[in-house]
């Protein structure tokens, strides 16, 4: 009977060891197959650097005066910092050369604008025009094809208008016209942003219009179509390149009292896009408050821009928004490099607030060369 009982016993044990492995073993196959259906994803391919270690991008700092005990903070308009790609293009400039044929275009540039006869050769690079009847002046680069007209209109008040600028949009057509005119309108600029500042002038300085105001003057300043969806930043972030400060005289070599044009090409059509490592928005964050980054733009809340600020100490910079973007510099510069840009508000003694703006190189420091000293230094106070 127990030999029996045994044998019944042995019977369901092996059965149950029989269906514990056929199910582990159908499992197996399983998993196998889904395996086999979905491989492991490779590792992303690292930043070609293709250019090697890129130059340290040429920024245009200002002197301000900072506190030995300021302080950053962070109160962002979102609720975190932005996510950062892990890589970004860098492009290439196109350069130029001074043809046989570039020296008579730009004599046509400049007789465009009323500047005849044979230029001044000031140095080995650029042109000169003195237009001394009308106080004037125009000079070309012959190797980046950068223009800047001059106009002395303060020896010539009455080449102002008062109230002729009725509308931002009358002085923006204006600005376009006298560019295209000369053939210095580049298709890029017809897709990028524009602003308008309408002005008067009050004692024989330059001012904005209070609200109702009609405008004797305007200045239009131009930027370029975004890049990969980011904007384009210029050395001073509220002004464009080209910028035109233009009235509306019928008199053409009276319209323009001055003119800074330079417009650097760059190579996007590249089959081998150079790619860089970048550096986080958080770690960027960190170097802005070692002290990294260049004070590109200030000035005070509800101030007129057109009147000289004189500084005093900032003692506190608040954060209130970070963006990627990418950096194209007043002077020529060898790439297009990406920059986080810093908008901030400063806290100034007696209770002042200012508006600031920090440019920082967004490629990872090992990959860029070292920066060469500015001209303009940051003082800081014992405040």
């Amino acid at each position: 009977m127990s030999t029996l009982t045994e044998l019944k016993h042995q019977i369901r044990l092996t059965t149950k060891v029989i269906l514990i492995a056929l199910v582990l073993f159908i499992g197996y196959r399983i998993a196998v197959k889904i395996f086999q259906r979905t491989p492991p994803v490779p590792p992303k391919p690292k930043p070609n650097v293709l250019f090697g270690k890129l130059p340290f991008p040429q920024f245009e700092p200002i002197a301000l005066l900072l506190s030995q005990n300021m302080i950053y903070e962070l109160d962002l308009l979102t609720p975190s910092l932005p996510e950062s790609p892990e890589k970004v293009y860098v492009y290439p400039a196109i350069s130029l050369s001074a043809s046989l044929f570039g020296p008579e275009r730009d004599k046509k540039v400049a007789a465009n604008y009323g500047f005849l006869g044979e230029p001044q050769n000031i140095s080995e690079t650029t042109y000169s025009w003195n237009d001394q009847e009308n106080s004037r002046t125009f000079e070309i680069n012959l190797f980046t094809r950068a223009y800047t007209l001059t106009f002395d209109w303060k020896k010539n008040p009455d080449s102002i208008t008062s109230g002729a600028i009725k509308s931002e949009s009358q002085a923006e057509n204006l600005a376009i016209g006298l560019l295209k005119q000369s053939g210095i309108f580049p298709p890029d600029l017809n897709q990028g942003k524009r602003t308008v500042a309408l002005l008067k002038l009050v004692g024989g300085e330059i001012r904005q219009i209070d609200k109702n105001e009609e405008a004797s003057l305007a200045r239009v300043d131009f930027f370029r179509q975004d890049v990969d969806k980011l904007s384009v930043y210029t050395s001073n972030p509220k002004k464009g390149s080209p910028s035109i400060l233009l009235t509306s005289n019928s008199d053409s070599k009276k319209q323009i009292l001055s003119l800074e044009y330079s417009f650097w090409n760059y190579d996007f059509t590249s089959q081998h896009l150079a790619e860089y490592p970048l550096k986080s928005s958080d770690e960027a964050w960190m170097e802005i408050q070692s002290g990294g980054g260049a004070m590109v733009y200030f000035n005070l809340v509800g101030l007129d821009p057109n009147i000289p600020y004189t500084s005093t100490t900032i003692l506190k910079i608040r954060v209130k928004k970070v963006i990627l973007g990418y950096y194209d510099s007043k002077e020529q510069q060898p790439y297009l490099e990406p920059i986080y840009v810093f908008e901030c508000e400063a806290f100034l003694e007696g209770d002042k607030k200012g508006e600031l703006t920090i440019y920082l190189p967004a490629i990872t420091n090992d990959w860029l060369t070292t920066p060469e000293p500015t001209t303009e230094t940051t003082e800081t106070s014992s405040q």
